[in-house]
């Protein structure tokens, strides 16, 4: 109980680091939540974020368990075929991870990704279910 507790208070803390930090972006581009995720070999992860409801909900929900999403961006990453990825739409509500995103109004995200050693770092820039402009809106305005 006391490492579950322990770990909570480290994401509670990282959380609390990282919202000054993503200020600019939310106000510049409407980043509402940006994230962070280590994927393992071992297909475990662990992740925190600037929305520490999100971030405790996830870590005991979806931790040291396979999330199936994950796996076809992460295979794609490792083979070197793609590191970007972009979640808009509404998800399918089998995908119980991506389900949980969109209820938390964590969505309309862009999704970077790198390999790390053995290992695959994600990050994530989300603005909320209703923005539908905004991946388009920022990418196109940042190309011209």
């Amino acid at each position: 109980m006391n490492k579950i507790k322990d770990k909570l208070d480290l994401t509670k803390s990282i959380c609390e680091k990282i919202n000054p930090l993503i200020d600019p972006l939310s106000q510049l581009f409407n980043i509402h939540t940006f994230g962070y995720r280590k994927f393992f070999p071992d297909g475990t992860s662990f992740d925190t974020s600037s929305n520490y409801a999100w971030t405790k909900f996830s870590q005991e929900t979806f931790d040291n368990k396979t999330i199936p999403n994950y796996e076809d961006e992460i295979s794609s990453v490792l083979k070197g075929e793609k590191s970007h990825f972009l979640r808009v739409g509404k998800p399918d509500s089998n995908h119980l991870f991506l389900s949980a995103l969109y209820d938390f109004d964590i969505w309309n995200t862009l999704s970077l990704y790198r390999k790390s050693g053995s290992c695959v770092e994600g990050f994530y820039f989300a603005s909320t279910r209703d923005n539908h402009g905004i991946i388009e809106e920022n990418l196109l305005q940042k190309r011209v």
